[in-house]
């Protein structure tokens, strides 16, 4: 138990470091900003681009849409 504690209180060290890599965390934002992400899928594929688009606005917060891609 105390160990677990001793974590604890160490957390707003290990979130000044994290902070303080701003220009890293600036790239990969960055990056991620402009990825683009497929996930193809056999069956009904309108329903798992929808909820696949969901469950990565509701991980990352940046917009997603799912759509089906008629060939």
């Amino acid at each position: 138990m105390i160990n677990h504690l001793q974590e604890i209180l160490t957390i707003p060290d290990k979130i000044e470091q994290i902070l303080a890599r701003n220009e890293e965390i600036e790239t990969i934002a960055k990056e991620l900003f402009r990825l683009r992400i497929s996930l193809p899928w056999q069956g009904n594929p309108l329903s798992i681009a929808l909820e696949g688009a969901l469950k990565l606005k509701e991980i990352t917060y940046i917009h997603a849409e799912g759509y089906l891609q008629v060939r």
